[in-house]
């Protein structure tokens, strides 16, 4: 990840919230887009593909597609 330089002791009892904040984006733009995880392996290319991915390009694609199935705004997803 950009700007974020490796430590040089493992971190015991703190957690790098920067680096959290971006797991959690990505793994609820995953589970947006492949919700019962059907194909492991579309969604391990997704995953893959949003490594390089910019915080506001995720956060705008996930908006767009929660536009077109509102089903899945909650978890599980419900049936529309």
């Amino acid at each position: 990840m950009a700007g974020i330089k490796a430590r040089s002791r493992p971190r015991v009892r703190s957690v790098n919230f920067r680096r959290v904040w971006w797991w959690v984006l990505r793994e609820a733009a995953v589970r947006i887009w492949f919700p019962y995880a059907s194909d492991p392996y579309s969604s391990r290319a997704f995953r893959r593909r949003l490594c390089g991915a910019q915080r506001s390009t995720i956060l705008a694609i996930s908006a767009r597609w929660l536009a077109l199935h509102p089903e899945r705004r909650t978890w599980p997803p419900q049936s529309p």
